[in-house]
């Protein structure tokens, strides 16, 4: 696996987010969603072995946790459609992206939703964190997300 998987860590992660948003303007909630998405896939992407792991998020949300991956040095691609819905999230989102422009984070960003993820064979690793519930057709979203892996992938 990539060195970058192994320095990965949640005071990282806080770290990160502090340097987005200002002492006392942290989203605790979302850095914490955040926290514990990492807490669930760090395990796994230990156990990647490609040198430099494609990571697809299906339902980024703020996209706190993918722009934190991104800023280790790992490819990353976040899906978020942010439908009308989840509107809540454009002002965090949006300076959570902004943060990346001005770093020079590779965060990709598809604005589609995972009934409507069309990117087969192009990622070593692929998960969701608390957005399943949120689709109208969980089933195809996993689908997509399993067309989306690389043979061999996660």
């Amino acid at each position: 696996m990539a060195k970058q998987s192994r320095q990965l860590s949640e005071d990282a992660l806080i770290k990160f987010c502090a340097d987005i948003f200002p002492q006392g303007e942290s989203p605790d909630r979302f850095v914490n969603e955040a926290r514990f998405g990492l807490s669930r896939i760090l395990p796994s992407l230990l156990l990647l072995e490609a040198p430099n792991p494609a990571i697809l998020e299906v339902g980024a949300g703020s996209c706190i946790l993918s722009s934190y991956l991104a800023s280790t040095g790992l490819a990353v691609t976040a899906l978020e459609p942010l439908g009308p819905e989840f509107s809540f999230f454009a002002d965090l989102q949006g300076r959570v992206l902004d943060h990346c422009r001005r770093e020079g984070i590779a965060l990709k960003l598809v604005r589609t939703n995972g009934e409507q993820l069309d990117l087969p064979g192009q990622f070593d690793f692929s998960f969701t964190i608390n957005a399943l519930e949120h689709m109208s057709d969980p089933l195809c979203t996993i689908d997509n997300m399993h067309r989306s892996l690389k043979s061999g992938g996660s």
